[in-house]
């Protein structure tokens, strides 16, 4: 079985805080990869923190109090972690069209 529950950049990021955020990020992306796609949504927003000028926002967007050294790694190791269990990689575009009959 896999989790249920957004597999994107502010849920891995929120994965980040602490020293266990990679580990707690390659057990995340098992807990998806039962699905038969997995789809993970990154913004540019989700590789900035407070030191890039928006303290003022951090309290409207999670994750912006976690440096972003924290979060790449974090991202890294789902990434990783997927691609070790045979994920493919393309874009939701691409995935349609091979979808259409």
């Amino acid at each position: 079985p896999y989790l249920r529950m957004p597999f994107f950049g502010t849920s891995l990021a929120l994965l980040a805080r602490g020293p266990l955020g990679p580990r707690k990020a390659r057990y995340f992306a098992r807990s998806v990869a039962g699905a038969p796609i997995v789809n993970l949504e990154l913004h540019g927003i989700d590789f900035l923190d407070t030191q890039d000028g928006l303290r003022a926002l951090s309290r409207h967007q999670p994750g912006l109090d976690i440096p972003w050294q924290a979060k790449l790694e974090t991202y890294l190791e789902a990434v990783q972690e997927l691609r070790r269990r045979g994920f493919a990689w393309t874009t939701l575009h691409e995935l349609a069209i091979e979808a259409l009959p």
